[in-house]
């Protein structure tokens, strides 16, 4: 799951252990990308690191989407 733009506004969010939606988060944690560009951009860059998120910046700072199409992932967006 790669969170982009905005929706990088949501890792402090779903880092909270508070958060309704925390454990489910947690459950995927393995698989969360965070846009480089986009986590400093909207001022989440430190938040970003100090979990320890892996960031995606094959594009100009940003996730390459033709590679993930070339890898064979489906791409959903919302």
């Amino acid at each position: 799951m790669i969170f982009d733009g905005a929706g990088t506004q949501w890792i402090p969010e779903l880092e909270d252990e508070s958060h309704d939606y925390h454990t489910l988060y947690r459950s995927i944690r393995n698989e969360v990308v965070v846009c480089d560009y986009c986590a400093n951009a909207f001022g989440v860059d430190d938040i970003v690191d100090a979990a320890d998120i892996i960031t995606a910046a094959e594009n100009g700072g940003h996730p390459s989407i033709r590679s993930l199409v070339d890898d064979d992932s489906e791409i959903i967006t919302f």
